[in-house]
């Protein structure tokens, strides 16, 4: 595992961090410890096809709930990073990851062709993110990661021709270009979740609570649906990382 560095999305890191260790010493002085009771979420994971507007809606649903928000670029950085990924998984008490390393190597799929090493680092970093709870992840496949039942899983689709218009538009590329790109990032998605979780890409339904449309919607009307959707989810209860997965 490599040490990177990265100055924003470091400061960035940081900041989660402080938050964190704001709110469990509150939480110790109210004596609601979630270590020991190895509480998981609530958290939301947005996944969605390139050029479908996930930053911004994903960013929008954070600040409509009040929740930390983690993109591609965080979660990478975090497991790339050794350490920042260990003052991560260190924020947790010892029994909590414990019980989060026992859970992710029996989660660990062997017939995935990725990097095992990087896949137990990804796993590390979105089950720490979800312990904290009230979080945002997008992208990463953070939906096949962590437990059923604990928080909310949506995805996002839309046309490749309107996808296509909106990278012309972002990038003032002809349509024979966008179209070129949007096709191989399609591709990267689809063997992402091929190498790391032996997943069929074309299968959008797997892992998940919720498909929005991007064509027949705007940015704040979709975070809105996952914002209200989420505050419905039952309040959770005290529960092993090994239930209800």
């Amino acid at each position: 595992m490599a040490n990177i560095s990265n100055p924003k999305v470091t400061k960035i890191v940081s900041k989660h961090l402080q938050n964190w260790e704001i709110r469990r010493n509150i939480e110790q002085r109210q004596h609601m410890t979630r270590g020991n009771v190895q509480m998981i979420g609530p958290y939301i994971t947005i996944s969605r096809l390139p050029y479908c507007s996930g930053t911004e809606v994903a960013r929008q649903v954070a600040d409509e709930m009040g929740w930390e928000f983690f993109d591609k670029d965080i979660v990478d950085h975090i497991a790339a990073d050794a350490n920042t990924l260990t003052n991560f998984v260190t924020s947790l008490d010892e029994k909590c990851r414990k019980s989060m390393d026992d859970y992710i190597q029996t989660t660990i799929d062997v017939n995935s062709l990725g990097h095992m090493a990087y896949l137990r680092h990804l796993k590390r970093v979105i089950m720490t993110l979800a312990i904290h709870g009230r979080v945002v992840i997008l992208g990463r496949g953070a939906n096949f990661i962590l437990p059923r039942k604990r928080g909310l899983r949506v995805k996002l689709t839309s046309k490749l021709q309107n996808r296509v218009q909106r990278l012309m538009e972002a990038e003032q590329l002809t349509r024979s270009v966008a179209e070129s790109q949007i096709k191989q990032l399609d591709k990267q998605h689809s063997k992402f979740l091929t190498t790391h979780f032996n997943i069929d890409a074309s299968d959008i339904t797997q892992n998940l609570d919720m498909i929005l449309n991007m064509d027949s919607m705007t940015i704040g009307q979709a975070s809105t649906i996952i914002a209200s959707s989420a505050r419905k989810l039952k309040p959770l209860q005290p529960q092993s990382l090994h239930a209800g997965a």
